[in-house]
């Protein structure tokens, strides 16, 4: 399972990285292909673009979205594609994950918990 770990440079510039068992950590995608909040980057601790941009990214990579090459093809997706999925589910998973973490504190997040919340959020719909 897969570890979202956010952290700040020493400049305290934030970055998410994923950390999966028995791979090399990597950068989380920012996923402007799926919706723009923020061009600049990652944030969390409020409920803002740089938040919803942040959550976007974890559930698009937790449900292993492929990049939408064109506007136009989001119109023709069903509703579990998991970009839609993703998409739909972004601001609930900011407000109730990403906004109440501390701005100046590195944080964690599991893959599973990501995936909990959306088999609850599913289930509820």
């Amino acid at each position: 399972m897969k570890n979202y770990c956010g952290q700040r440079n020493a400049k305290g510039e934030p970055r998410v990285l994923v950390l999966e068992p028995g791979k090399k950590s990597r950068l989380l995608p920012i996923r402007l292909d799926l919706y723009n909040h923020s061009p600049d980057g990652f944030e969390w601790g409020y409920a803002g673009s740089g938040p919803a941009q942040l959550a976007l990214a974890i559930l698009a990579d937790v449900l292993e979205a492929p990049k939408l090459n064109s506007r136009l093809a989001w119109f023709a997706d069903s509703d579990t594609d998991p970009r839609y999925v993703a998409v739909r589910l972004h601001q609930t998973f900011k407000r109730k994950f990403i906004a109440g973490l501390d701005q100046g504190q590195s944080w964690t997040i599991s893959e599973q918990m990501v995936r909990n919340f959306i088999q609850q959020e599913e289930s509820a719909a």
